[in-house]
């Protein structure tokens, strides 16, 4: 008896140990197909427009390089939160060195922190200007209380508008930060085996 009660109390520990978090849920996502009704677009500068390399799809575009627009709903991380962004991106300047489209997450008094963007960007997270639609995915966490998510197409003002195409923009919640296994725990777990290997032991002796 005492023996099932130790293997059930080792089965607890190993199994909150290992459990992983497999069920991220979506907090926030945009197709960009139909409006921008989820956006602040205080300059009208964004647009839905037709997608140059998909038939029959859409994505977003800038009409201008100077602003950018922000979400509508304002993300209140937990501690530790880890958070995963996703979405499709074309970028046609091809022939520029700098520039293109940014993707940030912008705090309550406005600073933003660019967590994509060309290769000039302090992040190892580059959209590709490459003229084909990209599949751009990266985990992320922040201090801040609150957020909101900030697309832009950043660049010269002479740089040519709508070269920076966004679409299936997804940003999921993927739960906390694993916390490492101290070695107190990993001792005490070797201490139970042991004792659960030497009570074996002696009941065989015994029988």
């Amino acid at each position: 008896m005492k023996h099932k009660k130790l293997l059930v109390i080792l089965s607890l520990i190993t199994s909150t140990l290992t459990f992983e978090n497999s069920f991220a849920s979506i907090l926030f996502s945009d197709d960009f197909q139909g409006d921008l009704t989820q956006w602040n677009d205080t300059h009208s500068i964004g647009a839905i427009v037709t997608d140059p390399r998909v038939s029959g799809s859409h994505a977003l575009a800038f009409t201008n390089t100077e602003y950018s627009i922000s979400s509508t709903k304002t993300f209140i991380p937990t501690t530790n939160e880890i958070f995963t962004l996703s979405y499709d991106y074309l970028g046609l300047r091809i022939d520029e060195k700098i520039g293109g489209g940014y993707v940030g997450i912008k705090n309550t008094g406005g600073t933003t922190t660019w967590l994509s963007g060309d290769s000039s960007i302090t992040t190892s997270n580059h959209n590709p200007d490459n003229s084909q639609w990209n599949h751009v995915s990266f985990t992320f966490t922040t201090s801040l209380s609150a957020f909101q998510l900030k697309l832009e197409q950043w660049g010269e003002k002479s740089d040519k508008s709508g070269t920076a195409l966004f679409k299936n923009l997804v940003l999921s919640d993927d739960g906390p930060t694993p916390v490492p296994v101290t070695g107190t725990v990993w001792l005490m777990m070797t201490g139970l085996f042991g004792v659960l290997g030497l009570n074996r032991r002696k009941a065989t002796i015994q029988a």
